[in-house]
């Protein structure tokens, strides 16, 4: 998330809990494109599925691409970044663990479940 919106924004999503706007997410490339959809009306949800399928059969037919070679790339590429991801993982397990230990998780939860506290989603 920091290697790609950038240490401020991620900052401000993790430790603030600000939403990250969706313009901003496909400025930096956490997503690749944004549909304009009202999945809230009658027919949005169906309709943002079809635009989805049809931007995914348009990238990936035509034969233009081989498989394997698509593949073999991304492998490529995740490797490069795994070590490091695999290191914060670990990171976060370990400080996730000692948050849980001092209580901190249970008392967010016991605050959310009462309505002290409302839950950002």
């Amino acid at each position: 998330m920091v290697r790609r919106l950038g240490i401020s924004k991620a900052n401000e999503a993790l430790l603030m809990s600000r939403k990250v706007p969706s313009d901003a997410l496909e400025r930096t490339g956490f997503v690749n494109k944004i549909f304009d959809v009202d999945t809230r009306a009658q027919g949005g949800s169906d309709t943002f599925l079809t635009r989805v399928i049809e931007e995914v059969k348009e990238m990936l037919t035509g034969g233009h691409l081989n498989g394997e070679a698509l593949l073999g790339i991304k492998r490529m590429v995740r490797e490069s970044e795994s070590e490091k991801i695999e290191t914060v993982n670990a990171r976060e397990v370990f400080v996730g663990l000692e948050r849980f230990l001092s209580g901190a998780a249970q008392w967010e939860f016991e605050a959310i479940r009462t309505g002290a506290k409302k839950h950002k989603l």
